[in-house]
């Protein structure tokens, strides 16, 4: 079993002025904390990976190719492998979010193992 305090966890930049924490990590899934901060987004991208989460905190705009959803606090969602996305943080205060991976995102691995 591993226990951590998200405290004790470097950050790392998903994105450009996008913060996120790589709290726990196996061979299979990956658990993401991440911060966008009031009025940021996300840009517009895709990955092979399956993505799935739930809104912590404030409420952001999810853009897929044929819709735009709002996701506020509690709210969950789902985006399927190589799925382009983008999050637009709305509200006045920083979004939230804790997103699952699988398999883990070797991209954020990458940058965590440089810092």
């Amino acid at each position: 079993m591993e226990i951590h305090n998200p405290k004790d966890i470097k950050s790392i930049e998903v994105f450009p002025g996008i913060k996120g924490k790589i709290l726990h990590c196996s061979k299979k899934i990956m658990l993401l904390w991440v911060v966008i901060p009031k009025h940021s987004a996300v840009p517009r991208h895709r990955h092979s990976n399956e993505q799935m989460g739930v809104c912590i905190k404030g409420k952001s705009d999810f853009v897929g190719d044929d819709c735009i959803k709002e996701v506020s606090e509690g709210m969950t969602y789902s985006i399927k492998s190589n799925e382009w996305h983008e999050v637009r943080n709305t509200s006045s205060e920083d979004a939230v979010f804790l997103d699952i991976f699988s398999p883990p995102r070797k991209d954020y691995l990458e940058k965590l193992n440089k810092n």
